[in-house]
């Protein structure tokens, strides 16, 4: 999912980056207000803090994943919605009117603001509502595209010396999850490998990846095997 997100970025972003600047009256940390909402609003700092949650968040995973993985789902949707008004709302005019104030609440909508904002939510709840079937991967990529464009151009990083210290955990966070925790297992299996096949009484899967259909049975595949793909019709490419 990165990598598509990556390709997509290469393409828009020297477009996006024209857009004028929209008027804030606060600027967050790491933004910079010439270059408008485009800019990082949050830089990494922590490398070991961002690996002792992932850890903890991936065995929560492990150990209550019928219960974890709706809050992952919802968590999805809803900030999948929100990077795609995010990142549409920077090919609109930033001059254009306000047509909805609440000053109570501190509220100012532009037109193109409630339409994205109504293009997320249909999106989001169509996705969450009809998430098992099988045309639902078409929806969850668009969001977790949006999503993963939100991410790269809002997270930044302070110097190299951090991304060399987050790589370094994030390297002995799979060889750990995947290569030694089978050790600890009953079943031998890697708490990646088992969080990311879903839980063992749970339909639900984790939308944190790239769905693409089969178009044809895949080879060397056992024919019980066939089976489930062919009921299922879609194959999950997790390439995080």
């Amino acid at each position: 999912m990165f990598r598509s997100a990556g390709i997509l970025n290469k393409f828009w972003l020297p477009f996006a980056s024209q857009t004028p600047a929209r008027p804030s009256s606060s600027v967050k940390k790491g933004t910079n207000p010439e270059k408008g909402d485009a800019e990082a609003i949050i830089i990494l700092d922590r490398p070991v803090t961002i690996f002792l949650v992932m850890s903890v968040q991936l065995l929560l995973l492990y150990l209550l994943y019928d219960y974890v993985v709706h809050i992952v789902i919802i968590s999805f949707a809803i900030g999948a919605g929100g990077s795609l008004v995010f990142i549409l709302r920077q090919f609109t005019k930033p001059d254009a009117p306000d047509v909805l104030v609440i000053p109570r609440l501190g509220v100012k909508a532009t037109a193109a603001d409630i339409v994205l904002t109504a293009l997320a939510i249909t999106l989001s709840v169509l996705w969450y509502s009809f998430r098992h079937s099988s045309w639902s991967w078409i929806l969850q990529n668009i969001l977790g595209i949006f999503l993963m464009l939100f991410v790269m151009q809002t997270l930044k990083l302070p110097s190299i010396k951090v991304g060399v210290i987050l790589l370094s955990c994030l390297f002995l966070y799979d060889i750990f999850f995947v290569f030694v925790t089978p050790l600890f297992t009953s079943t031998g299996e890697s708490v990646m490998e088992r969080v990311a096949r879903g839980g063992p009484t749970s339909s639900e899967h984790l939308p944190m990846m790239i769905v693409v259909p089969y178009l044809f049975s895949p080879p060397s595949v056992s024919s019980s095997a066939l089976f489930v793909i062919r009921s299922e019709k879609v194959l999950y490419l997790n390439s995080c």
